[in-house]
């Protein structure tokens, strides 16, 4: 195989590549017009991670006041500073192809960003512009707020992760009162408060333009909130403002629930991450959304809702007809508010999905919302992760998909299920036939919940996944799994990392892997799989020809001393190549990578501690 890759196929390992440092972007570079190997035809620059700094966006600068070519330039992540950003917005003044610039994550200040400023009151061909992750403080906020009364072709501009503050945002709330063009505007983690919530909110009253502002991420409390409540009575154009973790109470839900009551065009509450808003908060979104018709989604994790806040919300979703689907993960909910949800759940008809994870359900929850899913047909992803859930409730469960006719999702992962629970699911899983997957990642099971459900995937032909990480799953279990690959056509994705499979396990998957030709991924780490496993499964790969797989780890075995080119030659079958030179982030000296290139499709990417 040519240019056989070395290090690991995916980003798994806590690390970068190495980014094309090889490439000398020096002022003989660009003048030779190497960087336009690097345009598309359709006219896209992809210069991110290429750490070009000031010197190489001088010289891009010089180019971009000619070139016609260019229509969309990434330069995020480039260590670009004003300097660079000066040169560049002299370009910018004088081109006029550039329809969207990326400046992320880069060290630009108010000096750079007033200089892109005055670019953008005569530039008329940009559209979007990110110089989000920056230095950029007030001063700079206020100054692109100065062209943005003037520009007429932006629509999109990110300002994320700077310090705008409240005088920032202040001033780019006065422009958006006279701006017509603006339909998305990112202002997250940038240290606005209730006073520059207070401007933006009497922007909006005045705003016409169809916009969506993420105001995320900020220090945003009760005050700001009543005040953008009080825009959203008027304001009959905004599609969306997300109010994710700010400091928002239930005063300030209570002042949105009143808002949404009479808006007509936001789709979605998104007030998640607060930690503030508790049952008197959620009583007043329920009675909301008893009348309101337009919102379809409701974000409400990680708060401090309650059984009451649940109730109600329950009795709002019997009667609501737009909501499609609702979050209410990480709050204080139990069996009881679980239990008038899946009440709601028998007579709605609309919601597809349902989080509750990091609740106290419990089987009792799980029990009730098993008996909602035997008659309603239209929910396709439910999450009950952490929710305290033993056999008793996967059993539930399970009744339920033997009569569920739905592409159903079901993540029922870090709970409590044993092999009881893991039985009765695999008995459903033999009559269910749309079930489209079911997670059981980091519960109790053991090689006899694992028997269970090889058996069932001998016969069920719907489901894609082998979701048993982190179980208690041995040699015995990694067997049964092994044999139902060799008949099962339909699983693509294998997923036992962190069990106490040994090689022995891995010998038989090994030996599935030579005849299965639909698995593409297979993740074994964190078992107990020497050199001997290893080979097998590198032995499996080079046999059938006709293998999916285009990636398989075997990381941070208990066991694993390395399969090497020397300890089985078979592994240098299609030119592999291995490298022990680059230790992921975060390992001692004494810890070295191997990764395996068995064929042009796939990796196998191993780390072996020496230590062990």
């Amino acid at each position: 195989m040519s240019g056989a890759r070395i290090g690991p196929s995916g980003g798994d390992h806590g690390y970068d590549q190495p980014n094309v440092s090889s490439t000398n972007y020096d002022k003989l570079w660009w003048s030779r017009k190497e960087w336009q190997k690097k345009v598309t035809n359709d006219g896209k620059l992809n210069l991110r991670s290429e750490t070009i700094g000031n010197s190489g966006a001088k010289d891009l600068a010089s180019i971009l006041t000619s070139d016609t070519t260019i229509k969309e330039i990434s330069l995020g992540n480039n260590k670009i500073g004003d300097e660079g950003a000066n040169a560049i917005a002299e370009a910018l003044k004088v081109n006029t192809t550039i329809t969207q610039i990326k400046l992320e994550k880069n060290l630009i200040e108010n000096e750079g960003a007033n200089a892109l400023a005055e670019a953008l009151k005569v530039n008329t061909t940009i559209k979007e512009i990110n110089l989000g992750n920056n230095n950029i403080g007030d001063g700079g906020a206020s100054a692109i707020a100065e062209a943005l009364k003037v520009n007429t072709t932006i629509k999109e501009i990110s300002l994320d992760n700077n310090e705008i503050g409240d005088e920032g945002a202040n001033a780019i709330a006065e422009a958006l009162k006279v701006n017509t063009t603006i339909t998305y505007i990112s202002l997250t983690n940038a240290n606005i408060g209730d006073e520059g919530a207070n401007a933006i909110a009497e922007a909006l009253k005045v705003n016409k333009a169809k916009i969506i502002i993420d105001l995320g991420n900020n220090k945003i409390g009760d005050e700001g909130a009543n005040a953008i409540a009080e825009a959203l009575k008027v304001n009959t154009t905004i599609i969306y403002i997300y109010l994710y973790s700010n400091e928002i109470g239930d005063e300030g839900a209570n002042a949105i629930a009143e808002a949404l009551k009479v808006n007509t065009t936001i789709t979605e509450i998104t007030l998640n991450y607060n930690k503030n808003i508790g049952d008197e908060g959620a009583n007043a979104i329920a009675e909301a959304l008893k009348v309101n018709a337009t919102i379809t989604q409701i974000k409400l994790q990680t708060n401090l809702i309650g059984d009451e806040g649940a109730n109600t919300l329950a009795e709002a979703l019997k009667v609501n007809t737009t909501i499609k689907e609702i979050n209410l993960g990480n709050n204080k909910i139990s069996n009881e508010g679980a239990n008038a949800i899946a009440e709601a759940l028998k007579v709605n008809t609309t919601i597809t999905e349902i989080t509750l994870d990091n609740n106290e359900i419990g089987d009792e929850g799980a029990s009730a919302l098993a008996e909602a899913l035997k008659i309603n047909t239209t929910i396709t992803y439910i999450s009950l992760t952490n929710a305290n859930i033993g056999d008793e409730g996967a059993n539930a469960i399970a009744e339920a998909l033997k009569v569920n006719k739905a592409k159903i999702l079901i993540d029922l992962g870090n709970n409590k299920i044993g092999d009881e629970g893991a039985n009765a699911i695999a008995e459903a899983l033999k009559v269910n036939t749309t079930i489209k997957d079911i997670y059981l990642y980091s519960n109790e099971i053991g090689d006899e919940g694992a028997n269970a459900i090889a058996e069932a995937l001998k016969v069920n032909t719907t489901k894609t996944n082998i979701t048993l990480s982190n179980n208690k799953i041995g040699d015995e279990g990694a067997n049964a799994i092994a044999e139902a690959l060799k008949v099962n056509t339909t699983i693509t994705q294998i997923k036992l990392q962190k069990n106490l499979i040994g090689d022995e396990g891995a010998n038989a998957i090994a030996e599935a892997l030579k005849v299965n030709t639909a698995i593409k991924y297979i993740n074994l780490d964190c078992n107990e799989i020497s050199n001997e496993g290893a080979n097998a499964m590198a032995e499996a790969l080079t046999i059938n020809t006709s293998t999916a797989i285009t990636q398989m780890k075997l990381d941070d075995q208990r066991l694993l001393r390395g399969a090497t080119n020397e300890s089985h030659p078979s592994t240098m079958h299609h030119a592999p190549t291995m490298s022990k030179d680059h230790p992921p982030a975060g390992k001692s000296a004494n810890q070295s990578a191997c990764y395996v290139v068995i064929c042009s499709t796939c990796v196998i990417d191993i780390f072996h501690d020496r230590k062990i």
